[in-house]
Formats: structure tokens, sequence, C-alpha cells
């Protein structure tokens, strides 16, 4: 039975794993990453009359110094169109959920070694990696570093930032917001990563699509990353600009003094802050297709009750239409597929979790890139997470699975 109108994933698995077709896109997308990296934390962006004055540079960074390196996490949905990327989380979760997943050591030991690497070529051979007192991931930080210590005898500790000493002569690895903390926190004499919080800015979406910018981007990250970019990163566009009839080609009059757009369900409204407490997650989503036009206006006006969410300078994302992973879920339910069990790692389980899809899969794929500014690399992890959700706003939360899957160069069988 076809649940979708979209095309479904073909099934293909391989040593207890899913094979998704995604090597070439992480070679791109780690091509491209670096140059992006350098333009964000760059002079260029911060002096531009526009843009330096909405990304949230005035939040303060973390540590006495610029990060050495970085893991971003980019969430990618496989779409008829290709991989779309609709977020890149420098602070990401997922390294325990995708140890939980895979069922061999040999694949586990592939991960932690990549890892272990990176940590290495910054410099580093002791890390606390960190969340705050209010955390859904302390279990995973608990999971992930004692098999960096185990498996490869990394010196690795998941500690509690509030509450734990820690030495001065360790990284700091950051998986927390400051509104996690229970106390304020100085950290002026560690080294962390990410050390600079506006990079998990959303802003930079609309950034990359501002037609205005191209002659700057091509020059900051090269023509051929530039299109990369735009084709794979959603479309966005600040809100303000949608209010205020800047972009007349993704607004229609609605009748009244406040545009609207012809379609809610072909977009989303994000918030582009950092450090707040709305800031990960699917707090800070308004999906269109799942509100009323009276409630969408609002937002857009920005009269809504729940703006606050949203926080002062939301954008605009194309929604991007997931292919139907129901196969890879089906897999799941009938034991072909390993997942995470999601209560040893601090969270419930829901009753869907245990059943056949009644609705189409939504798959979000995270691979986590390891940055490093010491030696120039941007590298891969071999196997990446796959969150399925029967859900459009596909996070992991009690009705989700997670599995891994690895990146293939083939076409999907």
């Amino acid at each position: 039975m076809t649940l979708s109108p979209f095309p479904a994933v073909p099934l293909d698995i391989e040593d207890d794993l899913a094979v998704l077709p995604f090597a070439a896109f992480s070679r791109q997308f780690a091509q491209a990453l670096a140059p992006l990296i350098r333009f964000t934390l760059g002079p260029s962006l911060r002096r531009h009359p526009k843009w330096g004055r909405r990304m949230p540079f005035d939040v303060l960074p973390y540590g006495s110094a610029p990060s050495s390196g970085h893991v971003c996490r980019p969430d990618i949905l496989l779409t008829a169109q290709g991989p779309k990327v609709c977020e890149m989380d420098f602070v990401p979760a997922g390294r325990g959920w995708l140890l939980a997943a895979l069922p061999r050591e040999s694949d586990r030991l592939a991960v932690l070694e990549e890892f272990a690497k990176w940590y290495t070529a910054l410099g580093e051979n002791r890390v606390y990696y960190a969340t705050g007192t209010v955390t859904q991931s302390r279990e995973e930080t608990g999971l992930f570093a004692r098999a960096m210590r185990d498996l490869v005898g990394f010196d690795i500790r998941a500690v509690n930032i509030d509450t734990d000493r820690i030495g001065t002569d360790g990284l700091v690895d950051r998986l927390f917001y400051r509104s996690e903390l229970a106390q304020p926190l100085t950290l002026d004499r560690h080294r962390v990563i990410t050390a600079e919080p506006w990079l998990d800015s959303k802003m930079i979406f609309a950034v990359l699509h501002d037609r205005e910018m191209t002659e700057l981007l091509e020059d900051s990250l090269g023509r051929e990353n530039l299109s990369f970019l735009r084709q794979t990163c959603v479309e966005s566009y600040l809100v303000e600009d949608v209010r205020e009839g800047v972009r007349e080609d993704i607004r229609t009059a609605d009748g009244g003094a406040v545009p609207g757009l012809q379609d809610r369900g072909e977009w989303v409204m994000k918030a582009t802050e950092v450090e707040n407490y709305w800031s990960w997650g699917s707090r800070s989503v308004v999906l269109g297709r799942t509100h009323t036009q009276e409630q969408w206006d609002a937002y857009l006006r920005g009269t809504s009750l729940h703006q606050k969410m949203l926080g002062h300078r939301p954008i605009l994302q194309r929604f991007a239409e997931s292919l139907d992973f129901a196969g890879l879920w089906n897999a799941v339910i009938d034991g072909s597929l390993e997942t995470s069990d999601p209560t040893a790692l601090g969270m419930s389980r829901d009753l869907t979790t245990r059943r056949p899809a009644h609705a189409p899969v939504v798959g979000r794929l995270g691979i986590s890139f390891l940055v490093s500014h010491v030696t120039g690399e941007v590298r891969a992890s071999p196997l990446g997470n796959l969150c399925l959700r029967q859900n459009p706003l596909t996070h992991m939360e009690g009705d989700a699975l997670s599995i891994a899957f690895r990146p293939s160069p083939r076409a999907a069988r």
C-alpha cells in the first residue's frame, strides 16, 4: 500500500545497516563547509550593513579563544529534488544515539576513531564533553565518553559543566546552551568547541539566498561552493523583508496592509536567535500547513500570542517534502534493522514505535562533519544518524525511531 504521494526511499540494507546514496553529497558539503565557516566568522559579514546587524554577533562567545575546530551536523532531508539542508548545528547531539544504533563493534570503532583523530589533530589529548544542568543529552554524552575510553583509549569525560570540576588543561566540547545552565558560566581559561554561538543561527540560510550578496559570497566561498549551497540549503528569507514588501517575489497582497504568502503550506517559519531555551529542537518552528490562515497571518504580522518563540528576526524557509521512509521504518519493526533504545538515552518510547507505519515517514539525516582549523581538514563520520518520524517536524521525540545509515556512492537498489 502506498502511504505517500511522494516517492519512497528504496529499501537497501547491508551488514545490518541502512545504505543511502549520500557519499557524493558528503564530499561536496565538506568542501563547502570550511569556507562558509570562515566567511561567517570573518569581518566581511560582520561589517555588512544589513546582515552584520541581523546575525546574532552580540551574543557572548565561550572560553578564552576562537574555536580550533567544530563538529557540524547538518539536518538533511532527502527529497525528490535531492538532499536539502534545513539546519546546521554546531553544538549537535546524536553521537550517543549513533553508537547505540550500531550492532557491530567494527562500525562503532570506525566512528570513535574518526573523533579521536580529529581531537588529536586539534592538539588535544584530554576532553570534557559537557552538558548543562537542564538537558536531555547527559545519558548520551556518558555513553559516548565511555565508548571513547574503552574502545580507543582516549581521555574524555562527560561532565555537568555547572557542578563538575574540570581542569584547565583540556578542551570543553560543548553540548549546552546558556539557557540550560543553573548559574552564570565562567570559561575564560578554557578552550571551547564551539566557542562562537552565532554559528548556530539559521540566519546564515537567508544570507546565502540573498541575491545581492552573490558577488561577495562567490569571492568568499567560491562560485562552485555557493552554487552547491544555494541548491541544497533550503530557500530562506527574512520575515521582516516579506512583511515590509522587500521581497515581492515571495509575497502576494492579502487585501490588507500586511502582506501574506499565497500558500502557507509551502513555508516554515524559524527563529534565528541562539542561546535561548527555544533555540533548538522544534520549539522555534512554525509549520504553515499545520496552522490556519489566521494564525499564519498573525505570525507574519508579528502579533501572534506565541511570537516570542520565534524571536526578533525569524526567517521563512521553503518547506522541503521528504521522501517516504516507511520501508525503513517497517524494517525496524520486523527486526531487520537495529534502532537505538531511547530509554537507555533518557527518553521514553511511544507505542507508535512498535507498530508498522500508518502514515508517510519523514527521515531526517544527520552526519558529523569534523572541522579542524589547525590542519584545514574537514572529515565526515563514516556513519550517520537517521531519525524517522510520522510527522513533518522530525525530531527525536518518543514517537520517533533512531537508526544508523551508511553513506554509499551507489544508487539505491
